[in-house]
């Protein structure tokens, strides 16, 4: 399993921010939240959890139904709990997965985009999970789809596919994935530091429902020039 040890600084402005204003729920909630960190802890053993206090919700303060929990596998993450209904998740598989699931994309893309190499930049809409101790095939299959991916492909000779070609290829991964998909795929021909400013062009696939394309359009210019390849397409 690779580390996800990419430093967010907002999750950790959180974490530190709750340890200040975790006065805020009663002591009877924050140990209620305590309970739930020691779930976390019992189910997965491998890891250290140190329970921060509960999140804050700038409408009503600190927020009874969501805790925040430092990992020591991941320390540069704020791990989350959230209770719904009496029901626990969490986002801790999504942080320990993520990078194996970019690295399980960006081989799944592979099949469809020639270059030099495709980086893969993967944010779930739904980060959470049951508290649950899964393997990475299950959460794949479970959990994961193709609604917020971003795509370097890098070809350092320049030669890109067509527009018609790019947009063949996007509705070929729409149909394969079988569930409404938003990729966006950034052409250049070297690395760079803000795919979205400095690519050759990219192309975004946008569907907000399952077998239905609302549009698939190229950019360039850094997003000035736009127009559409597809429009209210059925798959």
């Amino acid at each position: 399993m690779k580390a996800f040890r990419r430093t967010t600084a907002l999750g950790l402005i959180v974490c530190m921010s709750s340890v200040f204003l975790s006065g805020c729920i009663s002591g009877k909630d924050r140990k209620e939240q305590k309970r739930w960190a020691k779930q976390l802890q019992e189910e997965f053993e491998d890891d250290e959890f140190e329970y921060v206090g509960a999140d804050y919700n700038g409408l009503i303060g600190q927020d009874k139904n969501v805790a925040l929990v430092r990992s020591k596998e991941y320390p540069d993450e704020c791990v989350t709990i959230r209770n719904t209904d009496g029901e626990l998740s969490t986002d801790y598989n999504y942080i320990r997965y993520h990078d194996d699931v970019e690295e399980y994309i960006g081989e799944y893309l592979e099949d469809y985009f020639d270059g030099d190499s495709v980086k893969v930049e993967f944010n779930a809409q739904n980060k959470m999970t049951p508290i649950e101790d899964i393997s990475l095939k299950k959460y794949i299959r479970k959990y994961v789809c193709f609604s917020r991916v971003n795509v370097t492909l890098i070809c350092k000779d320049g030669l890109f596919p067509s527009d018609e070609e790019m947009a063949e290829k996007l509705i070929d991964i729409a149909k394969d994935r079988d569930e409404a998909c938003n990729i966006t795929v950034y052409c250049c021909t070297k690395k760079v530091t803000d795919p979205a400013k400095e690519s050759e062009c990219y192309y975004t696939l946008t569907m907000n429902k399952k077998a239905m394309i609302y549009s698939i359009t190229v950019a360039s210019e850094g997003g000035k020039q736009r127009r559409d390849l597809v429009r209210d397409m059925a798959i």
